[in-house]
């Protein structure tokens, strides 16, 4: 065994050992032993490497581009703020830990390679620990230790994982998860809502038709879209909207986007931006009728199929009403006007009971106490009528039939709200209430 020191080029004091084992002998303080056959070029790196196995902690070092690395242990600690791109070279396969006193930036670069290419800040007392990849020298960092419990380890927040994935149900913690609005997209035949990734609120601009949305990548992804103008969204086998029509946006109206499928997509709720509904819900199942563009008087009535009708008031007038039909819709119409052949009497309590006479206009007042009308016979009378108006309320009023005659197949009809009113006629038998 021949012992590093004077004339091998190394720098290092001579000394003499003359202990034979071929294996690396434990040298004397100071001294180094290798084995006589290993090139002199390599000597200081197995140097470097047997001094650094002792796991000894190394004066501290600047942080500076290039990091000096000591010679006298594997352990450092790195003061100061400089921005480190890189590691001076000690030997392939060495292995170091870096201690820093305060905030700096580890750069990913070619001979500094960190986790996912992204850079690092530190904090104090953060323990980095590299490997010396190639003769470069290039470090790739192995570990890295937050002094911070709560950071987790390495990863001190989700931007720096770009593809996370939960291993669970999430607990916010009671805290608020702050959502963001991405880019804009232009209408087009198929909008690509799905595409953009940067937000799940996004304002749809232009006037283009929109049959359809973009795929999404799974199911049940959602987007709410703001319209910036007029367009109109069609219903079809891509989108579902409510009622099953059509709807021409406007400025400020919003939506929800449900992939039921991934490349199917359901719209609900739909969200005026004039406050109106836009549509509306049958109880029996679902959204049935868009009624955004109901006109005042217009009605939505059941039709008895588990859908809805629109009962438009356009073409009648004012003072129509709506009655059933006969075959059970129900329809504005017009009452008919009042006969001029009608003879007016005004009754009031102190008449009581009055006895009407057909063709006449009974004007009722139960203010200071019940009122009954009675009626005239109806045998032999078909087709005569009595008009009976509640005028003023307070008491009730009573409309008797004649004798054993009925009206609408009850002896009497009591009335107490003021306004009612009571077209009576005689069937031939009988009185009816039209």
């Amino acid at each position: 065994m021949t012992e590093l020191g004077a004339g091998n080029g190394t720098g290092y004091p001579a000394a003499t050992d003359t202990n034979d084992n071929p294996e690396v002998d434990s040298p004397a303080a100071g001294k180094t032993l290798v084995r006589a056959d290993v090139p002199n070029d390599h000597s200081a790196a197995i140097i470097a490497m047997q001094t650094r196995s002792r796991f000894k902690k190394g004066a501290d070092l600047p942080s500076a581009t290039t990091l000096t690395l000591g010679s006298d242990g594997s352990y450092f600690d790195v003061t100061g703020t400089t921005t480190i791109t890189g590691i001076s070279a000690i030997g392939i396969g060495a292995v170091i830990s870096l201690q820093f006193d305060g905030a700096l930036t580890l750069t990913h670069s070619a001979t500094l390679v960190l986790p996912d290419s992204l850079n690092i800040t530190t904090e104090s007392t953060d323990i980095a620990t590299l490997i010396q990849d190639d003769a470069t020298p290039t470090w790739r960092l192995l570990t890295f230790s937050r002094s911070d419990a709560t950071s987790g380890g390495f990863l001190t927040n989700i931007v720096e994982d770009t593809t996370p994935q939960l291993g669970g149900p999430l607990d916010t913690n009671s805290k608020a998860i702050n959502e963001s609005e991405g880019a804009a997209v232009a209408s087009a035949t198929t909008t690509n809502i799905y595409g953009g990734n940067d937000g799940n609120t996004l304002h749809i601009t232009g006037t283009t038709t929109i049959v359809d949305f973009t795929d999404a990548s799974s199911v049940g992804q959602w987007r709410r879209i703001i319209f910036d103008g007029a367009l109109t969204l069609t219903h079809g086998s891509g989108i579902t909207l409510p009622g099953g029509a059509n709807i021409t946006t406007a400025a400020g109206d919003y939506a929800y986007v449900y992939a039921d499928a991934v490349d199917a997509f359901t719209v609900a709720p739909y969200v005026r931006a004039d406050g109106s509904i836009g549509t509306l819900k049958h109880e029996n199942g679902g959204i049935e009728a868009d009624i955004s563009a109901v006109a005042i008087g217009d009605i939505v009535v059941g039709t008895g199929t588990g859908s809805m009708a629109l009962v438009t008031s356009t073409g009648h007038s004012d003072g129509d009403v709506l009655t059933r039909q006969a075959d059970g819709s129900v329809d504005y119409e017009s009452i008919p006007a009042a006969s001029t052949d009608f003879t007016v009497a005004s009754k009031a309590t102190g008449d009581s009971p009055y006895s009407a006479s057909w063709g006449e206009l009974v004007l009722c007042n139960t203010s200071g106490g019940n009122l009954e009308i009675d009626l005239p016979a109806a045998g032999s009378n078909g087709g005569k009528t009595i008009h009976i108006k509640h005028v003023t309320a307070g008491n009730t009023l009573t409309i008797d039939g004649n004798s054993s005659e009925t009206i609408d197949g009850s002896a009497t009809v009591t009335d107490t709200t003021a306004g009612n009113s009571y077209l009576v006629a005689s069937d031939g038998t009988n009185v009816v209430i039209i």
